[in-house]
């Protein structure tokens, strides 16, 4: 869904622990850590993580309630904005 919304590629981190990360011209422009709720060194350690394989913007994803806040911090309410927003986009 992320990646149809930013118009990027999807793809993976074969040798780290990364759940989504998106390609734009084949290199990654942004990669997110998701869970149902993260604490704040869950999402600080995440952030580094992503940071730590080179890829500058790093958000998070609550899928279950709004993760603390970083640069590209998604929750669910966002989320079901994000895929009403696809939704027009298909019907236009």
């Amino acid at each position: 869904m992320l990646a149809e919304y930013y118009n990027a590629e999807l793809a993976c981190v074969p040798q780290g622990d990364i759940d989504v990360v998106l390609l734009k011209k084949g290199k990654p422009f942004i990669a997110y850590e998701v869970k149902n709720k993260f604490t704040e060194k869950d999402a600080r350690k995440a952030i580094e993580r992503i940071k730590d394989f080179g890829i500058s913007r790093a958000g998070l994803i609550g899928v279950l309630e709004d993760p603390p806040n970083s640069e590209d911090s998604i929750g669910p309410e966002r989320l079901i904005e994000i895929a009403k927003e696809i939704e027009k986009r298909k019907s236009r």
